[in-house]
């Protein structure tokens, strides 16, 4: 019979003891925080200059828009420990999280303000096309507006092209940075996989029920993510312990066969099943 737990705000002490949630909480702040980084890093504003355009601004906005709510649920979700990592320093982990999250909202407010801006610019700027296009000869010959494009071509555009250079979000950028010391390091991951490799001998459990949330008939409200499942995969290939990692493979597999590419940090199916192949080979050698 399986039990259905859920989280709730006066179990917070029991939630942030499921060594599933622990686990993946670090994986994700270890490798994903700073792929995030590295995006924001890029320089949107030199692409959109150069194409005049505010399509790119547009489309990073609802890229990030888009990505915000599962980030903050997986905030408030993540709420655990596991039996390499105390309390004490989950807690740490989780406040982080939430704060990144929370930066993260920032940086998409100055890029919606930027967006905002260029779209008012645009509109003045179609009405005074639509007058040319109504009269292309008309328009031409009336000194003030002649006049007023030969300004405008050489005083505006210039300015356009610096405003569009500027990338926004430059505060949100520095706090990145400055918060990536204190994400989790490489001993973490290596404590989260080897405590999820414990979890999983001691009590019998299959990668299958783990990344579902089961854990002894126990379900709980928590899931692995196809990179969590690859991981602990490659965990269990450097322990040589390829039949487990094929069924980690086999769940990544399965999960990336149910949702869209994650747009930020990759894993395409293709990746996973070559990691599958060599595995097989080599527990065949």
């Amino acid at each position: 019979m399986r039990v259905k737990q859920t989280h709730a705000e006066p179990d917070r002490e029991q939630y942030m003891a499921n060594p599933l949630q622990s686990y993946s909480l670090i994986h994700h702040m270890h490798f994903d925080w700073t792929t995030w980084r590295r995006l924001m890093e890029q320089s949107l504003g030199r692409a959109a200059a150069s194409s005049h355009t505010p399509n790119m601004i547009r489309s990073t906005i609802i890229f990030f828009v888009g990505v915000l709510a599962g980030l903050d649920s997986f905030s408030n979700a993540q709420s655990r420990e596991h039996p390499a990592r105390s309390i004490y320093k989950l807690r740490e982990y989780l406040e982080l999280q939430g704060n990144l999250v929370l930066n993260l909202e920032y940086y998409v407010y100055h890029l919606e303000i930027k967006l905002h801006k260029i779209q008012e610019a645009l509109l003045d700027m179609e009405k005074v096309h639509a007058l040319f296009e109504e009269d292309k000869r008309a328009f031409v010959s009336n000194p003030v507006n002649s006049f007023s494009l030969i300004r405008h071509m050489h005083s505006d555009w210039m300015k356009w092209q610096l405003y569009l250079s500027g990338d926004p979000g430059q505060e949100q950028l520095a706090y990145m940075r400055e918060t990536s010391a204190y994400l989790p390091t490489k001993d973490d991951i290596a404590d989260a996989l080897l405590g999820m490799e414990r979890v999983r001998s001691v009590y019998g459990l299959e990668p299958q029920d783990m990344a579902s949330g089961l854990l002894s008939d126990v379900q709980y409200d928590s899931s692995f993510s196809p990179h969590d499942c690859r991981s602990l995969a490659e965990y269990s290939i450097g322990m040589k312990d390829y039949p487990t990692a094929e069924r980690w493979l086999q769940v990544a597999i399965s999960l990336l066969q149910d949702r869209n590419e994650d747009p930020v940090v990759p894993l395409k199916i293709i990746d996973v099943t070559q990691t599958l192949v060599e595995s097989y080979r080599a527990q065949r050698m």
